[in-house]
């Protein structure tokens, strides 16, 4: 079974018309198709639009050999040459060679994910571009659709509320991405995606910490923002001691320890599919609303609530302004993040849900 479908012949005939026409007003269209070869853009200028730096959403094509990439999910993988077009915000378009390697754990797996997750990595810059500045030899991770695009706008959505809520968090930019073959420049389709920065520790002056950590280890502020947000977005699919979808920096100033989450496809808010046990229905309702942080004192709930709620109005705007995320699911991630603003405001929640059983308390030690 294909895991791409190219659109009919007359489609693309129509394509290649429509594009001609676009690209000979020199506006700026997303999938230069055949017969056209671009040279690389030059512009030493063009230093402002920096890729996580804007919000609009890139509109972007990736040409490659993708029969090729999805059959490749091994542990040892190779990389895929390939070409990405994209536009700039004045009209036109750029090109960059580039390489692509599928990515990940359980979404690499095709018994889980129709696409997975693809590594995409730039060659040394030849010269300076509006969208990847200053980015030699760059390597970014885009998340793609798995199974269900929503999954993806979801998943970008968690991200976002998290940069609401800490600097020490991954920054994305999402993107319309068309798929199309090197060789034919037939279009398979256009999906949503998102990219991950990949440069965290360089920006907040940290590096990556190796040693194996437990949570009371870590910045305790850092490590109860951390655990309140995943209970927020219902995730208790991370592991601070494995490094499970937690990094741990180690910041150069003060040698504090920094966790920052990522992978939030497992969450109740993005509800995927392959994320609730086998053989149940996809309406089933799962709770994994967990509180796994630190166990908070009276101050500490206070100010993290403190801190939550004046992010409250931004992160449910967020959830409004994502235009091509369906009605009932913008409703129904609106309904999940309103349900924990009321029990983060009861102050009963404190015994109940944030110093119970399942919250870390850290050890004593005795001087006799």
């Amino acid at each position: 079974m294909k895991l791409f479908y190219p659109l009919s012949i007359r489609t693309w005939v129509i394509g290649q018309f429509l594009y001609f026409i676009v690209f000979s007003q020199n506006l700026c269209f997303s999938f230069p198709l055949d017969g056209l070869d671009l040279p690389e853009y030059h512009d030493q200028n063009s230093n402002t639009d920096r890729l996580f730096e804007r919000e609009e959403v890139l509109r972007i094509t990736i040409l490659s050999d993708f029969s090729s990439i999805m059959s490749d999910r091994g542990e040892d993988r190779s990389y895929h040459k390939g070409v990405m077009y994209y536009c700039r915000e004045k009209g036109d378009t750029i090109f960059r060679k580039i390489k692509l390697k599928t990515r990940g754990n359980f979404r690499r797996d095709p018994a889980n994910c129709k696409y997975p997750p693809i590594m995409v990595k730039f060659g040394k810059m030849k010269s300076a571009d509006s969208v990847f500045v200053d980015q030699s030899k760059l390597k970014l991770k885009l998340v793609t659709q798995c199974q269900l695009e929503n999954y993806v706008l979801l998943e970008y959505l968690a991200y976002r509320f998290y940069n609401q809520l800490s600097a020490y968090s991954y920054k994305v930019r999402l993107a319309h991405v068309t798929y199309a073959d090197m060789a034919t420049k037939t279009t398979y389709f256009t999906r949503y995606a998102f990219f991950i920065e990949n440069e965290l520790a360089a920006r907040v002056s940290a590096e990556i910490y190796r040693p194996n950590v437990v949570q009371y280890f870590l910045n305790r502020e850092n490590m109860i923002s951390v655990a309140l947000f995943q209970y927020m977005i219902g995730n208790d699919d991370w592991y601070t001691t494995s490094k499970h979808n937690v990094s741990i920096l180690k910041l150069n100033d003060d040698g504090s320890l920094i966790a920052v989450p990522y992978d939030f496809d497992w969450s109740d808010m993005v509800d995927a599919s392959y994320s609730k046990p086998e053989g149940v229905p996809d309406n089933f309702l799962r709770d994994r609303r967990i509180y796994k942080g630190l166990c908070m004192d009276n101050e500490e709930f206070l100010d993290q609530r403190n801190t939550f709620n004046s992010r409250k109005e931004t992160i449910l705007q967020l959830v409004g302004s994502l235009d091509d995320l369906p009605k009932n699911r913008k409703q129904k991630a609106t309904k999940y993040i309103e349900q924990f603003y009321k029990i983060l405001n009861n102050d009963a929640s404190l015994k109940k849900v944030f110093q119970n059983e399942k919250c870390v308390s850290e050890p004593e030690f005795s001087n006799k």
